[in-house]
């Protein structure tokens, strides 16, 4: 209490702030940022415990889509190879098709200027022939004819001879070409396969790379959440101001998408029914705050926030202490064994 007095218009002004005024405002504005704070906590558990779980189920997913290309590499990788080694018999065997089809067409030459060669005689021994025929009556003349004949004779069956042998030869030739362009067409199909093969590999090979990329970067990202997971462990529980649980028994709350569990009794409690007053949760929380001894410590999954909330609000409407932790939705809840607790 502290007095002004002002002479010259002979007022009297009295302030009356006491120190413990003052202390108490300023112990209301702190816990008021304290709720403030710890109101922000359950929202960015819940973004970090879906986004681990989607990593998760994504990492999943990539592995599963690697293990699944890899086979595939590795059969585009053999079927490569066997289409080269296919395509190299068949060259081979399309160079030996290609000297056999250069011996057949230089026989064949041959053979065509012997017979060009026997036609000249022909012709030839026929000229002769006409004219010792034309000579006429000595006998020596009839025998050098007659033998001219025989000679011609001969040579007519050997000119035979060679024009089936010659074209013997041609249909061997055009055989031969005929195999050969097939093995070309056969060796350029093969190619042709090769190269798809080839860019198929290339394409495997590229998706895999990027898969491994992807799945390096998810397992960073799940290593340092899976860190960030084990350090919010090591910080314990989180409890509201005034919710230090000195003394007090835990009351296990399992706060789900669907409602509220008490445990140890395993009873679920429907999200809609959580504000009402006269609802079992209700009751609930008015035994806890009557027992004195005893303190609700909600466990939170990754779709109960909005749960969570509700029961919050009925807490504190309640006046019950409190304090929370989130849970992933993989990990079961291990209670404590501990006696006293609430039904």
């Amino acid at each position: 209490m502290g007095r002004l007095s002002n002479r010259r218009q002979g007022i009297s002004l009295v302030f009356f702030l006491s120190f413990l005024s003052v202390l108490t405002c300023a112990i209301g504005v702190l816990m008021l940022l304290l709720v403030l704070l710890h109101a922000r906590r359950p929202a960015d558990a819940a973004a970090v415990d879906g986004e681990r779980e989607e990593l998760e189920a994504e990492l999943a997913g990539l592995e599963r889509r690697l293990a699944d290309l890899l086979p595939a590499i590795h059969g585009n990788e053999q079927r490569t190879a066997g289409a080269q080694a296919a395509s190299s018999q068949r060259l081979s065997e399309l160079a030996r098709e290609r000297e056999r089809l250069a011996r057949a067409v230089s026989e064949l030459r041959k053979l065509a200027a012997q017979e060009e060669k026997l036609r000249r005689e022909v012709a030839a021994l026929r000229a002769s022939a006409s004219q010792l025929t034309g000579a006429g009556g000595a006998a020596p003349r009839k025998a050098e004819q007659a033998e001219l004949e025989a000679e011609l004779a001969r040579l007519d069956q050997l000119l035979a001879a060679l024009s089936e042998e010659a074209r013997q030869d041609r249909s061997a030739a055009d055989s031969a070409a005929g195999a050969a362009k097939e093995k070309r067409d056969q060796v350029e199909r093969a190619r042709e396969r090769i190269d798809a093969l080839r860019a198929e590999l290339d394409k495997t090979k590229l998706d895999a790379e990027k898969l491994r990329q992807d799945v390096d970067v998810l397992t960073a990202r799940k290593n340092e959440l899976l860190k960030q997971k084990e350090a919010n462990k090591r910080r314990g529980p989180l409890l509201l101001p005034g919710a230090d649980g000195g003394g007090l028994q835990p009351v296990f709350v399992e706060c789900r998408g669907e409602g509220v569990v008490i445990h140890p009794d395993q009873q679920i409690h429907p999200t809609a029914t959580l504000a009402q007053a006269d609802s079992p949760f209700g009751r609930f929380l008015d035994r806890v705050r009557k027992s004195k001894s005893q303190y609700v410590l909600f466990v939170v999954r990754p779709l109960g926030f909005d749960t969570f909330y509700t029961a919050q609000e009925a807490a504190e409407k309640a006046g019950v202490k409190m304090g929370w932790e989130p849970l992933p939705a993989d990990i079961p809840l291990e209670l404590p064994t501990s006696e006293g607790n609430v039904s």
